[in-house]
């Protein structure tokens, strides 16, 4: 089978008409950017073959019909069994299928089509072949999926191989039944008991459970009785009248002696409060008769301090006054000689003016004789320039007419005439004799004539009838711009035009210089220089500078005496502001000391009260004290207090105690004498050996269905063993054709499949790797390598199908690609081979037929 050509219309995102045409039937290739549409056509072939033209599948509906809506249509050509077939059906809107035969002799719509369409496919081996073939993005690690149909599937074919394999079909009978056993008393994998394996295990795990309970119960039946006698007994001490009165006692004793410890402590706080009261007081005694003596110190040190200042305010005074004086001395001088300096500075700014015109002239005239000079030199450069007649273009000229007349020196052919004796002046040259032997060029044609003999026309090769005129004017041009220029050749042409040249560029030079020297012009430079007016007699700005600096150096003298005044006389005020505020605060306190203190008759006496009453109040405190001590004394420490605590804690607690293990044992003793009355032994025993009896039988059925469990383990596994020596037979020529791609793409590997053609494992360098632990790069290609075998088994037996590849190999690295590339090849030459690609670079070196999706020409519904 082949697949020729692929057209869609309204499918996914090919929503136009689009053309796969002229595929070749050997390897072809689609190569394109991401969302061309390359999945889309993978899909729509796979769908044009496997789905039903009326399916309302919504998985189908999905992907296939456009956002915008639709009728997807898909059209396929393909060839199978050596005919030449057109596929098309239209999904979901006014669905319709045709199968018609390219030559025109057969074809068939709608269900009809579909009923031709899967006769052709079971003729190539079915559809599910296609599916094992036809690898979409992504899904080339999935399992083949193949239909489990008899007849045409290749599992079907295993299956036949099989059953012959172990015996023929009454074989297969006997391990069908095997299985139908074994399935019924155990699960698959896990073999976890089940049906009549599991009704036993049961059965024999019921009667343990019963028989383990009927040995408690017996057990717990005398232990019962027991702990009921010794409930009795603790019940019996716990209410015995001496006892419970001996715990009231003990717990009334450790009451009365924890209540008089708390009580002792209460009378030696009550102390302390009275003995910190009375120091307070004496504090407050004490602290009066110190404030009474500090205030006393404090108004003597004040009326010190008082005197102090005045005498010192009377000091400052006269300081100030002082101060005064000198301020307005060093004010006269500082004014004096700021007069002095001012005077000086406009003496020496005329005196710097006076130096400056006379400075300003020199420059002037000076600037005026190199301008004039300057003048001069581009009058004379100009005169010479004026004198060379060798210009630039004198020079282009003459080298041209030059160039003309060497190149008609090269080309020109030169005749050479010697007379034969007495033949001089027979040969004529444009009409004139040449006299005797003679030699020239020529550059155009020239006759020469010879007398009674003939006419020779002489034309070097190349030369037109022009060519002489313009090589004489070329010549007339050049002696007349030599002979203008006064020169004998071209290279003292050369040199007078190089001089002029030289002679203009520094003629332009001294004019630019002239210019900036004098931009208006020498006139204007000469009406700006005035005659030097005569020095005004007078000092020199050096000495008027001298005399200057000197008077200044006095006036900033002056003001440093000025402001030296100026400082005394504000430090002079500022201390007696201070001094100022000094007094009124001191004076204001002594006042205050004065009013708040004793006369001087009444202070004596004041403080005699202020001392008897601190002293009385220190006895007193002293007194307090001594009581707190005597109460401490008897008073139980904090370890102590704390022991009474816990013995009246614990007294409590052994009364508590009692009382609830009186109330439990009771409780208990009813719930035993209950459970006793209701659970009686009565029929134990014989019900426990029947039990055990009955489990001995329950064991014995137990043991044989796992004997047959075994048996019939056995059984299948040796079935097994055989199914697969028949399947690895028959699994030989898939990996007989998959070996030569293997060693392509990974020299020195076999590979192991399984029963569903699916790859398990590899061996290499003599070991084997499950292909789950292998990387998705070499795991995809393991894929494509198993397909290119099938394929190849197939197309052998005569029923070729295309292996179609959706953007596989993405995880490939170059080496890897490379030789799958030669696999591809290899493998396109035994049945077609389809390469749908992103990778358009990297997938140059497939080669192959390129196909390009093309707008679908002609396109009818």
């Amino acid at each position: 089978m082949k697949i020729l050509a692929l057209r869609v219309r309204e499918v996914g995102c090919l929503r136009e008409p689009q053309a796969l045409e002229g595929l070749s039937g050997g390897l072809d290739v689609l190569a394109g950017p991401n969302e061309l549409g390359k999945s889309t056509l993978f899909r729509a072939l796979e769908a044009a073959f496997t789905v039903q033209f009326n399916s309302k599948s919504q998985a189908l509906r999905d992907w296939m019909v456009p956002h915008t809506g639709g009728a997807p249509v898909i059209e396929v050509d393909f060839e199978t069994g050596g005919a030449r077939y057109r596929l098309r059906k239209q999904f979901f809107s006014a669905a319709k299928a045709s199968l018609a035969s390219l030559d025109g002799t057969a074809s068939a719509r709608g269900p009809d089509a579909e009923a031709r369409l899967s006769e052709l496919l079971a003729a190539a081996g079915g559809a599910d072949r296609l599916a094992m073939l036809w690898v979409r993005q992504t899904k080339a690690l999935e399992p083949f999926g193949l239909k489990p149909e008899t007849g045409a599937g290749l599992k079907g074919l295993i299956a036949k191989e099989l059953s012959a394999a172990t015996g023929g079909r009454q074989v297969h009978a006997v391990r069908t039944q095997v299985r139908e056993r074994l399935g019924g008393l155990v699960t698959g994998a896990k073999r976890l008991p089940r049906g009549l394996l599991k009704e036993a295990v049961d059965r024999v795990a019921a009667l343990a459970a019963e028989r383990g309970g009927l040995h408690r119960k017996t057990i717990e039946g005398q232990a019962a009785f027991e702990r009921l006698r010794t409930l009795r007994q603790d019940h019996a001490a716990l209410n015995e009248p001496a006892a419970r009165a001996l715990r009231a006692e003990r717990v009334a004793a450790s009451r009365t002696a924890l209540e008089n410890a708390r009580a002792a402590a209460e009378r030696r706080r009550t102390a302390e409060q009275t003995s910190l009261r009375i120091q307070q007081e004496s504090a407050a005694a004490a602290a009066a008769l110190e404030a009474f003596d500090a205030r006393a110190r404090q108004l003597a040190a004040i009326t010190l301090d008082l005197a102090k200042a005045r005498g010192h305010q009377e000091q400052t005074s006269a300081l100030r006054l002082a101060a005064l004086e000198q301020h307005e001395a060093a004010a006269g001088a500082f004014a004096a000689h700021t007069s002095a300096g001012h005077d000086l500075r406009l003496d020496f700014e005329a005196a710097r003016q006076r130096e400056a015109a006379a400075t300003n002239h020199v420059a002037m005239t000076r600037r005026l004789a190199e301008a004039e000079a300057l003048s001069a030199r581009a009058a004379a450069l100009k005169a010479q320039i004026a004198a060379n007649g060798a210009t630039a273009e004198v020079l282009h000229a003459a080298e041209a007419a030059g160039r003309v007349l060497e190149a008609a020196a090269a080309t020109s052919a030169r005749i050479a005439i010697a007379y034969e004796p007495g033949g001089a002046g027979r040969i004529a040259r444009d009409g004139e004799p040449i006299a005797a032997d003679a030699a020239f060029d020529i550059a155009g044609p020239t006759d020469l004539l010879i007398a009674g003999i003939g006419r020779i026309t002489i034309a070097p090769a190349g030369a037109d009838a022009g060519a002489a005129s313009r090589i004489e004017a070329a010549r007339c041009l050049h002696g007349k711009l030599l002979a203008e220029s006064c020169v004998a050749d071209m290279s003292a042409l050369r040199a007078r035009a190089q001089q002029r040249a030289v002679q203009d560029n520094e003629h332009g030079i001294t004019l630019a210089h002239l210019a900036g020297l004098c931009p208006e012009g020498l006139e204007a430079l000469r009406a700006q220089i005035e005659p030097q007016a005569d020095a005004e007699a007078g000092r020199s700005a050096a000495d008027i500078g001298a005399e200057l600096a000197k008077e200044e150096n006095h006036r900033k003298a002056a003001e440093a005496a000025l402001r030296s005044a100026q400082s005394q006389v504000q430090q002079a005020e500022l201390t007696l502001a201070g001094l100022h505020a000094t007094l009124a605060s001191l004076t204001d306190h002594h006042a205050a000391l004065l009013e708040a203190h004793p006369a001087p008759g009444e202070a004596a006496q004041h403080r005699g009260k202020l001392d008897s009453a601190a002293t009385a109040a220190a006895g007193q405190a002293t007194q307090a004290l001594l009581e707190v001590s005597a109460h401490r004394a008897k008073e139980p420490d904090a370890g102590q207090l704390a022991a009474l605590e816990r013995d009246l804690a614990a007294s409590v607690g052994a009364e508590a105690e009692a009382s609830q293990r009186a109330g439990q044992a009771a409780t208990a003793m009813a719930a035993l004498e209950t459970s006793l009355k209701r659970d009686a032994l009565d029929g134990i025993a014989e019900r426990l050996a029947e039990c055990e009896g009955e489990l001995i039988a329950a064991e014995r059925r137990l043991a044989a269905l796992n004997r047959e469990v075994a048996a019939l383990t056995l059984l299948d596994e040796q079935f097994e063993h055989v199914a697969a020596g028949t399947r690895d037979r028959y699994l030989a020529p898939v990996l007989d054709r998959l070996s030569p791609y293997l060693s392509a793409v990974l020299p020195g590997a076999s590979l192991s499949l399984s029963g569903t053609f699916a790859a398990e494992a590899v061996q290499r360098a003599g070991r084997s790797e499950a292909l789950g632990r292998l990387s998705e790069g070499t795991r995809e290609q393991i894929a494509v390598l198993v397909r290119l075998g099938l394929a190849r088994l197939l197309a052998d037996t005569g029923e070729p199908l295309p292996l179609i590849l959706d953007d596989a190999l993405v995880f490939s690295d170059d080496d890897r690609i490379t030789a799958a590339f030669a696999a591809l090849r290899a493998a396109s030459t035994h049945h077609q081979v389809v390469v749908l690609t992103c990778r358009a670079k990297a997938f140059e070196a497939l080669g192959g037929a390129r196909l390009a999706l093309r707008s679908w020409q002609g396109f009818a519904d």
